[in-house]
Parts: C-alpha cells; structure tokens; sequence
C-alpha cells in the first residue's frame, strides 16, 4: 500500500461545478459554495495498492525518470477520491455519493491532457531520411486528431519530433552520403563488369569470327554479351537478399531495445525490392552497351586473322566534314546547359525558402559533378604521370628500355583507360567518404558539447540531491586530473525556497522587457566550460578572468 498525497485544486473546483449543475439545481438541494475550497487546503490522501513495480519504461517514459512515476487507473480517480476528500468536502454525502455514481464518466469530461501514439507501424512515419517529410506525416495525422476534437482549444506536442528536429540536418547529411555511395557503387559496378566484357570480347573474337561463318547472327552476339553480363549481376542480387533479412536484423537489435515495443521487421521494404531490382537491371544492360558495338564493328577477316595481333597502337581516322556525327557534342552541351542552369535556379530558391533537404541535393549533383570531372582530368594526365613515373622508378635503365616502356603503355593506352579510370573514381570515393565520415562525426561532437557546455556535465531533477559542500571535497582531492570545475545553481524561478514566479528584464523606460534566467555561478564558471560557443560582447580590461569580473567592485554594480 502507498499513500498519495495529491494537490487537487482545479480538478475540485471542476467537480463542484458540475455536481451544481447537474444535481444541486434540478433536484433543489444545498449548492456547495466553490470557497469551501482554497489554494492549499485541497490536498487529497489518497490510499493505493501497488499491482506491480516496473522496472523499465516500456518506450514510455523517460529512462532517467522511472523511479519517479506513478501510474494508475484513469477511470476510476474520481470515484476512488470520494472517501478521501479534504474536510470541507467529505461532509456532503450527496457529493460522495456523485463521485461514486459519476466519477467515472467525470474522469473523461474533465481531461485536459490526452497522449496519443501513430498508427502502427508507428516506425514508417519516421523511415524517410528528409525531415520535412517526416514532419509533414506526423502532422498530418495530428492534425486529423485537432479537427475531431472539435471547437476546443487544443494545443499539440510532439516530443519525438522535436527530438528529431535537432538531428535533422545530421540526417539529411548521412542521406546524401549514402546517395553518393550508392551511385559510386553503381558506376563501380558498371565499369568493371564493362572492362571483364570488353577483355572477353577482346579474348574471344576469333571463335566470334567462326561462330559468324556457320550462322551466328548479330543478335545472337548481342543475346550471348548480354547474358554473360547477367551472370554477373545475378549471384550478387540473389546473395544481397539472401543477407538483407540477417543485415537488417542485427541492426535492429542494436538499435531497438524490447521495452521501446517497435515493430521492425527485418524485411526489406517493396521500395528497396524495386530499387535492387532496377539496378541489377540497369548495371548488365549498361555496361554490356560498349562490348556489343565493339563486337560488331569488327568484320569477318579481322576476325579470323590469327597472324596479327588485336592490340592496335596506331589508328587512322579520316573524317568527312560533311558526313561528320555531332549528335553526341549536341547531347553532352545540353546536358551541360540544363545542369549548371539547374544549379544557377534551384540553388538560390533553396537557400531562400531554408529548403534544407534541396540544397543538399543540389550540392549531392555538384559533388557528382566535380567528381566525374576529377576523373576526366586524371585520365588526362595519365600520360604525363606515366613518363613521370618511368623516369624516377627506371632511372638507371637505358634510354631505349625505358623508350620501349613508353611505346608499350601507349600500345595497351585503350585497355587501361577503363583502369586508370575505375582507380579514379574509387580513390576519390575512398577519400569523400573518409572526409564525409570525419565530418560527420566531428559535427555531432560539436552540436553535443554545444548543447551540454562542457565535456562533463552532472545534472538532476532534485535539488536536494546534489551538495556542494560535500561534493567539493571529492572533486579537491582529485584536482590533479581535474582542471576546473564549478557549481551552478538551477534557475532562481525553480528554487523552492526563493518564492520567485517570474524575472523580467526591462529598459529604464519599462518600454521593452523580456523574460530573464537568473542563475548562482562560481568565478571559475567560464574557465570550466567550452569558451568555443561563447559570444562575449563587452568584458572589461582589468585582466581578470570573466567570471572573477562578477565578483568584482565593478561587476556588482
């Protein structure tokens, strides 16, 4: 058994009114006067049986607040008060007697604080990696929830999107670096199944060239490329979902605790089914387009000439200007064209409509952007790297060695441009994501280290827990670790003992006044905490530090 004793002010008033106008007026009884109830005199004794004790917080409560809450039937409160009412009260058995009759349906009459959770699954309101759409679900369905509620003045609040509002941009963040990750990978995947076709194409022209001479047809090439493509692809689409639903399992775990009560299913979602599915589709067929055009340009004698080798170094292109192919310059301009009047648009109008999400994507396109053309630039001085290079690891050779070694990099330049490039983009894709990784994590550690103010901070809800006096003690004994450290005090408007319900802070002419904090501190407050965050406007120029200012002649004026 627990008692409880309970400050029922408001929730008395209410019932008094109610037991007028619903019983003492119409049946002509003694109305009970709302002064038979004062500020301080409404405590209710309430006698309690404990049905269980919890030890975890079910995703309800707040994890440091366990031991502090109390929870109990709602429906049956009011009934449950009408045999401890305060004095004044428990003298009118017609009241009790409502209580009793009515206190359950009065219970839901007199709320005003309603707790609501998402229809499940509750976590698909909060999967989208962009912000605002997640805000604009969870909205959306309180805002379903205010107009049912009809003309009553209700005002919302959601605890865990205010929460993920302080992460947003952190998420948006690690969304657009997976997004690059994702489209590397692509671009990965395409070259090197293009460079394993091309070096198959290349192997294989001879029985090409017979296969043509008994029959094979130019779609039977195509059908015999395209597939060996497929093999590829396939095996990686069937292990990727095979080890999806394990993946996502143990990431679920880790994340998820059985108390939050989250129904994740580590099974991928159709969205992400498709997306696979559309980029094993997309990988085969786009990197089996340049080893097709490469088999069938080559004719029957070529082909069958095993005397010659198939490695050219030296190509002779005459040109007709009249005949001359622009289509791919004309494409490339437009593509051109569109993407930096792209950018010279979208990215002002994000910047000011503070669509975070968009701006982001706009510099995901121009990271995309700046990393191809990284690429074009290093495969365009592959062959000054490569003298270079030849020189200072074959210095003691002969001219002619190390003339052959030139001649024979040019010979084989067209089979190691697909090299130098895949090296390329995967050096640069290591270094953006050791960057993006770095700052990524540097970026949290700054916004939590700003949120707290210090890198060790001990805060509790109970002011008669922490004494500094004792604690002093400790942290003196130790201050051979400890550089500095310091006291404050909670907000002079929550001390018990101040009786102070409001600071306001106002020019001499009380034109304009705003809501102050004030808080006790120690001298050595600002030589505790970060003075990385901190905007000092004036300080005098007495050489003291900023906090031993206050504490100063000058400081207390």
């Amino acid at each position: 058994m627990v008692y409880l004793d309970v400050d029922m002010y408001q929730n008395l008033l209410a019932l008094i009114d109610s037991y007028n106008r619903e019983i003492a007026v119409p049946q002509q009884k003694v109305r009970i006067d709302r002064s038979i109830i004062q500020q301080g005199n409404a405590q209710v004794q309430l006698n309690c049986k404990v049905a269980h004790v919890g030890d975890q917080s079910y995703g309800k409560l707040p994890k440091d607040a366990i031991e502090d809450q109390i929870l109990m039937e709602y429906e049956y409160l009011f009934s449950q008060i009408a045999d401890y009412l305060p004095t004044a009260l428990s003298l009118n058995s017609d009241f009790k007697n409502y209580l009793r009759l009515y206190g359950d349906k009065k219970a839901y009459e007199l709320s005003d604080f309603m707790m609501m959770t998402l229809p499940s699954p509750r976590i698909s309101y909060y999967q989208s990696s962009d912000y605002y759409e997640i805000q604009k679900g969870v909205t959306g369905y309180a805002n379903e929830i205010i107009e049912s509620l009809g003309f009553f003045p209700v005002r919302m609040q959601m605890e865990v999107l205010g929460e993920m509002e302080t992460f947003s941009q952190a998420i948006l963040f690690l969304g657009l670096i997976f997004d690059i990750i994702i489209l590397l990978f692509v671009i990965l995947s395409i070259l090197l199944i293009y460079s394993l076709l091309m070096i198959s194409v290349e192997t294989k022209t001879f029985e090409f060239g017979v296969m043509r001479m008994v029959g094979l047809t130019k779609t039977g090439i195509i059908n015999m490329i395209v597939i060996q493509s497929f093999m590829f692809v396939i095996p990686s689409v069937i292990f990727g979902f095979m080890l999806s639903v394990p993946t996502l399992d143990g990431i679920y775990s880790a994340l998820f605790t059985s108390d939050m009560n989250v129904d994740a299913k580590p099974i991928p979602s159709e969205f992400a089914i498709i997306q696979a599915l559309i980029v094993g589709l997309v990988i085969p067929l786009a990197s089996s387009v340049a080893p097709i055009q490469s088999a069938l340009k080559k004719n029957l004698n070529e082909s069958l000439d095993i005397q010659r080798s198939k490695t050219q170094a030296i190509f002779v292109e005459i040109l007709d200007s009249d005949k001359q192919n622009m289509s791919s310059y004309i494409v490339f301009g437009l593509v051109a064209v569109v993407y930096g009047l792209s950018i010279y648009y979208f990215l002002p109008l994000a910047m000011l409509s503070f669509n975070f999400a968009l701006v982001l994507k706009i510099f995901f396109f121009i990271l995309v952007g700046m990393l191809f053309g990284l690429s074009l630039l290093a495969f365009n001085l592959q062959r000054f790297l490569e003298i270079i290079l030849v020189y200072v690891f074959f210095f003691w050779e002969k001219q002619s060695m190390r003339n052959m070694i030139l001649k024979n990099l040019t010979a084989h330049k067209l089979r190691n441009k697909m090299t130098s490039i895949i090296y390329s983009l995967a050096l640069g894709f290591i270094i953006f994501l050791i960057v993006s990784y770095n700052l990524q994590i540097k970026t949290t550690q700054l916004q939590s280290l700003q949120a707290e103010g210090s890198y060790l901070l001990l805060s509790t809800a109970n002011q008669n827990l922490i004494k500094p006096d004792e604690l002093e003690k400790v942290v003196m004994k130790n201050m051979d670790i400890i550089e500095s450290f310091s006291f404050v005090t909670p907000d002079l408007r929550n001390v018990e003992l101040a009786s102070v319900t409001d600071i306001q802070a106002s020019d001499h002419a009380r034109i304009n006044s705003l809501t102050a904090s004030v808080f006790g501190i120690m001298p050595s407050q600002f030589e505790s905490s970060l003075s990385d965050f901190m905007d000092v406007n004036y300080q005098s120029d007495s050489g003291l530090p900023l906090g031993e200012q206050l504490y100063s002649a000058k400081g207390s004026q």
